[in-house]
């Protein structure tokens, strides 16, 4: 590969890296938001970190902080498990547990998609509910559902809403802790990634100054050219 293919491309990486930084910033206080990276390799060819260019985006999906509302409609999970929930007959999974109640007693995301327990759907009757550290729904003393957590692998899709799907998501048995009454927060340290802003965008200038270099000095052997 010549060298101005390879600095185009470590240019063009920097811009996507930005922007995934720009991503991550703007979720910093979204609930159960979890951090896009670039896993990134080195071009061996030219032996400098000044070529390493991400390959892939990621999910970071190391658990956020714990944080307490105090609102019954707040659960959160102190584990790596996911709760599924389904939407337009679509298995899906999440950490945001903002839950609410829709019209026909079934509990839901606020969002709209439904809960799903061990029996599917979680049917709830009128009045209030409790939800214990194995995740049972209990009304009235007595046990309602159970939710269905799954672990997902190490790269599920996201698909917006804090939602993301995985085909090959196992349904857990050893579960996470539910905690009523608790929100996880976003995993994104926003100093780590003002960090990273700034790494990149000394990256960017670095590339392109390199780039610029090699452009004049084809501008020069052009003009040389002409002259014979």
């Amino acid at each position: 590969m010549d060298s101005i293919s390879v600095l185009s491309g470590a240019l063009n990486a920097d811009i996507q890296q930005l922007n995934l930084i720009g991503q991550n910033l703007s979720n910093v206080n979204t609930t159960a938001y979890k951090r896009q990276a670039f896993a990134s390799v080195v071009d061996k060819t030219f032996n400098t970190d000044l070529l390493a260019t991400p390959v892939r985006s990621q999910t970071v999906l190391e658990q956020g902080a714990l944080t307490y509302t105090g609102n019954n409609f707040h659960v959160a999970l102190d584990g790596s498990s996911f709760l599924a929930v389904r939407h337009n007959n679509s298995l899906s999974f999440t950490r945001k547990g903002e839950l609410a109640v829709d019209g026909n007693g079934l509990l839901t995301l606020i969002s709209g998609q439904k809960v799903q327990g061990q029996s599917g759907d979680i049917q709830l009757q009128p009045g209030g509910f409790t939800i214990s550290e194995q995740g049972e729904v209990i009304q009235d003393g007595r046990v309602i559902d159970q939710f269905a957590q799954y672990q997902l692998t190490e790269q599920p899709l996201p698909i917006g809403s804090g939602l993301y799907q995985d085909v090959q998501a196992v349904q857990e048995r050893d579960l996470s802790m539910v905690r009523q009454g608790f929100l996880e927060a976003s995993n994104v340290n926003h100093l780590q990634e003002m960090v990273r802003l700034v790494e990149t965008v000394r990256h960017y200038e670095a590339s392109s100054q390199v780039l610029q270099g090699y452009n004049a000095i084809l501008e020069e052997a052009v003009t040389n050219l002409a002259q014979f």
